[in-house]
């Protein structure tokens, strides 16, 4: 296998990506709010991980899928967790001894980079490999995608989440955010992405190696008590990138034109509900 060259400003967007995982590590998933942990537990079931499986899941975050694969294969299995987050990594080693569970491993690293990794991992040692929802923000998802065609058997899958179209009521809300200061944010898909089209990842997975490829829709509610719920989860997430690069005094005015605007869309119980679309592919290594 040779050694990949990863170009320097890709090295910098891992680096960033990393840093502002580790910011989020402390809140995810704990506002009230179980967002990613409903992805993760769809995302499980597309890749139907099956007994005595071997299982690699690349951008565990804090273990949500990493559990629900682990009860899957059973004690004759193993699941093996990486996160370029070494804050996440640590809630994923903390809900592995929680669940009490004796075959997985978790460790900080990223699966694009190429060997070594934290763990030893041998090409066609895999039957599954899961991809997190934040390899839809990696520089590199074609490398991810192609290093696990690598770690696949021949016939393994390769599952990863991914976003449709947003919820179009939240649109104008949210660009309340925007208007005063246009800033990147990680939260935000790159022009160079793949996760723009279905089309285009279909290319992505057949160019990594994958011989068939499958993508299907969902409609995914998450119900917010009401804004100010709202803006504790997306603190919580990678979106909080763009927060913190607002000049310090813009943060409570979008605060405050943010939760207004989200307030027109409360439902009749107060509530705030947002109706996007989750796509889940599966791409199957050749025979």
């Amino acid at each position: 296998m040779t050694t990949r060259l990863v170009p320097s400003a890709t090295h910098d967007r891992s680096l960033r990506l990393a840093a502002v995982l580790d910011r989020c590590a402390m809140s995810w998933e704990r506002t009230g709010v179980r967002h990613f942990a409903e992805l993760a537990r769809r995302l499980v079931r597309h890749a139907e991980p099956r007994p005595g499986d071997h299982v690699l899941d690349v951008a565990c975050a804090a273990g949500e899928a990493l559990v629900l694969a682990a009860g899957a294969v059973g004690p004759s299995g193993t699941v093996i967790g990486m996160d370029v987050s070494a804050h996440m990594t640590r809630r994923a080693a903390r809900a592995v001894v929680d669940h009490g569970l004796a075959n997985c491993w978790v460790a900080t690293g990223d699966v694009a980079a190429g060997p070594p990794h934290p763990i030893p991992l041998a090409d066609g040692a895999f039957d599954v490999a899961m991809a997190g929802i934040a390899t839809c923000l990696s520089p590199w998802p074609e490398r991810v995608a192609a290093r696990c065609a690598e770690l696949l058997r021949a016939g393994g899958r390769f599952a990863l989440p991914w976003w449709g179209l947003p919820d179009p009521r939240w649109i104008a809300a949210l660009d309340a955010s925007v208007r005063h200061h246009q800033a990147e944010s990680a939260h935000w898909l790159a022009m160079d992405s793949p996760f723009w089209t279905v089309e285009s990842v279909h290319e992505m997975l057949r160019a990594a190696g994958f011989a068939s490829v499958r993508t299907s829709e969902e409609p995914l509610l998450t119900r917010f008590t009401g804004p100010e719920q709202w803006w504790a989860w997306v603190w919580s997430t990678p979106a909080r990138e763009f927060f913190e690069s607002l000049p310090h005094h813009l943060v409570p005015v979008i605060h405050r034109e943010v939760c207004a605007a989200l307030a027109a869309l409360r439902e009749p119980d107060g509530s705030l509900l947002c109706r996007s679309v989750a796509r889940f592919t599966v791409a199957t290594t050749p025979r």
